[in-house]
């Protein structure tokens, strides 16, 4: 069937330049995103201004960096701010399920904030030390208990009992760096995947610890669960195609449900909480697959790609429409404005909410209404 191209999806609600909300120059780009998983409201990671003056000065190429909330319905920045000595070079953060943590991960170790439940206005942080190392995945399993991190360059990666604190990590080894920690969530426990710089991914189930290797045919990408943890979506750097992997017991003697093709090679992908949008961002470093082609018009790498996704019954296997593509704001005449990251909100009536962070400093929200007896 064709699909349409000319429809672009225009800026949500909440388009605004993170740096005009937030109180540093144009410099400071959006380190970091992460939704609340029940309220309203997001935390941002944006660098100090002054500790960054100071670090370019000496030369140490160390930014200690601040997080802002803000409160979609109040539509302002709290006046919370959470910044430590230790939150160095964030890398990546998210919430707790439960809303009342949030992790960070930074230079040496991860900054695990917890929140007083009377107001939500005051912090307090333990550190959690990972020696020499960079974090660059924090991951919360769907129960809360565990945290999975893993750092920069490193074959191993760590699974914190968060209550234990500094003494719950349980270290895991691979034989390649790990470069993705994502979890799922199932009925009959939760897996955790691990993707992996070199042809093959591992799955664990946090019930037994045991893990599962799949062997893939060029090196790994992105990838994420479908919200019943039954279907994994998988991205490789070898062509610009998101192969579906069921994990289902039903469909172990059944042919596996064709891909999706896209134009260019895949950055990112998110899939929204009810698995019924699909968002899927290009990278910016090699050139149109000129094998695949839409009609007769072009794809810019600029672009968001949304996909509506359908299911049988038993949610086993996803049928994927092009739905349109999502532009993002003006961009510089010198270069393309890039969305560099992209979260569903976890919880949305009716529909689905993405958030996008873009390369020029932007945070944009895009509603997706597409259930009209649930808003």
């Amino acid at each position: 069937g064709k699909r349409l191209l000319s429809r672009v999806i225009p800026p949500g609600y909440e388009a605004f330049l993170a740096d005009q909300c937030v109180p540093l120059s144009r410099s400071a780009a959006v380190r970091c995103f992460s939704w609340h998983p029940m309220l309203a409201r997001y935390a941002v990671a944006v660098p100090d201004n002054a500790a960054a003056a100071a670090a370019a000065n000496a030369q140490i190429g160390k930014t200690r960096d601040r997080i802002y909330i803000r409160d979609l319905n109040k539509g302002r920045w709290e006046d919370l701010v959470l910044k430590h000595q230790f939150q160095n070079n964030v890398n990546c953060m998210q919430w707790s399920p439960v809303g009342n943590k949030l992790a960070v991960g930074c230079d040496h170790g991860i900054c695990l904030w917890t929140f007083v439940a009377s107001n939500n206005q005051s912090a307090w942080m333990q550190f959690l030390p990972c020696t020499g190392a960079r974090i660059k995945c924090v991951e919360f399993s769907p129960c809360g208990r565990y945290l999975a991190t893993s750092a920069v360059g490193s074959f191993k990666f760590n699974v914190w009992d968060v209550a234990k604190g500094q003494h719950g990590a349980t270290p895991f080894s691979c034989a390649s760096e790990v470069v993705q920690l994502n979890w799922s969530s199932a009925a009959n426990g939760c897996s955790l995947f691990v993707g992996t710089k070199e042809n093959y991914f591992i799955v664990y189930k946090n019930r037994t610890w045991g893990s599962q290797t799949w062997t893939t045919c060029g090196k790994y990408t992105t990838a994420c669960w479908n919200k019943n943890g039954q279907v994994l979506l998988l991205a490789l750097h070898t062509r610009p195609v998101i192969e579906v992997i069921p994990f289902s017991p039903k469909v172990r003697t059944l042919k596996s449900p064709k891909g999706i093709e896209l134009p260019y090679s895949i950055h990112a992908m998110e899939w929204s909480p009810s698995s019924e949008r699909l968002a899927v961002s290009f990278k910016n470093d090699d050139e149109k697959d000129e094998s695949f082609r839409i009609e007769e018009n072009s794809v810019d790498k600029d672009l968001i790609a949304v996909f509506g996704t359908t299911w049988d019954k038993d949610m086993v296997f996803p049928k994927f429409q092009n739905l349109g593509y999502i532009r993002g704001p003006h961009k510089n005449e010198n270069r393309a404005n890039m969305p560099t990251q992209m979260r569903f909100r976890p919880h949305c009536k009716g529909g689905a909410l993405l958030a996008v962070v873009w390369s020029e400093g932007q945070i944009c929200l895009y509603p997706m209404v597409f259930d009209m007896r649930k808003v």
